[in-house]
């Protein structure tokens, strides 16, 4: 079955939910979880129809401040983001997001319509794991999706937290002094 949902327009705390079974009657883990935060409602079920799949869950945004906001109830495992949105836009949200101890290592997909190598730049910069410029494919965005899950994966089976890494190249330049044994204990 495969589970699209919005996100509830209501401050009120969001139920909890039984626990999902499996065909033994044992309790499963927790759905994979993707958030698609788009503010055109076309291209945002464009983009849940495209990563749909009986594993995931996908839970709907139209706003990166209405996605934050209920973030913790949501703890997704990848979010999709547009670039271009109204109030805070896909590269703040990126930001705000990689200096969070919390969602640091939740990959996030930059999905934009500007095909500048300069915007594509900083938005990796900037946090951002992927981007993938419009009209996305759909097998290429699975495909994406399937990575960030890889990678996020990975980090929570290292079971400790991780260093928190150097995000820019000015950065790695300050931290390291030039400096190639000190560049790899930046990442250690």
């Amino acid at each position: 079955m495969i589970r699209i949902m919005s996100l509830p327009r209501t401050n009120e705390p969001m139920t909890a939910r039984p626990a999902a079974r499996d065909a033994d009657g044992r309790v499963g883990q927790k759905p994979i979880t993707i958030l698609i935060i788009e503010d055109d409602a076309t291209t945002r079920m464009a983009l849940a129809c495209m990563v749909a799949d009986e594993r995931y869950q996908i839970v709907l945004a139209t706003s990166a401040e209405d996605a934050l906001e209920r973030l913790p109830a949501i703890d997704p495992d990848v979010i999709l983001c547009d670039f271009m949105l109204e109030g805070m836009n896909g590269r703040e949200l990126c930001q705000g997001l990689k200096a969070s101890a919390r969602w640091r290592y939740v990959p996030v997909i930059v999905v934009t319509r500007v095909d500048a190598v300069q915007i594509v730049a900083d938005l990796l910069k900037s946090g951002a794991d992927d981007v993938l410029i419009k009209p996305v494919r759909g097998e290429e965005l699975r495909a994406r999706v399937i990575a960030a899950l890889r990678t996020r994966y990975q980090y929570l089976q290292l079971g400790r937290p991780l260093p928190r890494p150097v995000w820019s190249y000015e950065d790695k330049a300050a931290a390291t002094e030039g400096s190639p044994r000190r560049a790899l204990s930046v990442y250690a």
